[in-house]
């Protein structure tokens, strides 16, 4: 094998990136208290170079290599009622699935990640009222 400083010199910097880069997947399980607040905060990473898209916890989110992984976090609606409910043709509660499509639609238009595979069930986690 041949050996070059100046590539190392120059390019080493790939293996650095490389580090610490393994991405465990998460899966998060609602309190009583994420019931009663109504939501929780998901946490997704997309490869940058792929389109693989892995649920993290906020631990890895917070310290994710932003070179090799595109962060995305979203507020998940996981009590009230099923649908939007409306009084007198006005919307009086948001429903769990319009509001989850809602923030899947967001993160795809403000962050170009589609989430929509990663969470096809809009009432995972959901309680009903």
């Amino acid at each position: 094998m041949i050996y070059n400083e100046s590539l190392t010199a120059n390019y080493g910097v790939f293996n650095e990136l490389g580090s610490g880069s393994t991405i465990r997947r998460y899966r998060p399980s609602p309190t009583i208290d994420d019931y009663n607040k109504g939501y929780i905060n998901r946490y997704f990473v997309k490869k940058v170079n792929e389109n693989i898209i892995t649920e993290i916890s906020y631990q890895s989110y917070a310290g994710v290599n932003k070179n090799l992984y595109k962060p995305v976090e979203l507020r998940w609606k996981i009590s009230g009622p099923k649908n939007n409910i409306y009084k007198n043709g006005v919307l009086d509660k948001a429903g769990v699935t319009e509001q989850n499509k809602f923030e899947i639609e967001r993160v795809k238009k403000e962050d170009g990640v589609d989430l929509s595979s990663a969470l096809p069930n809009l009432l995972e986690y959901w309680r009903g009222r």
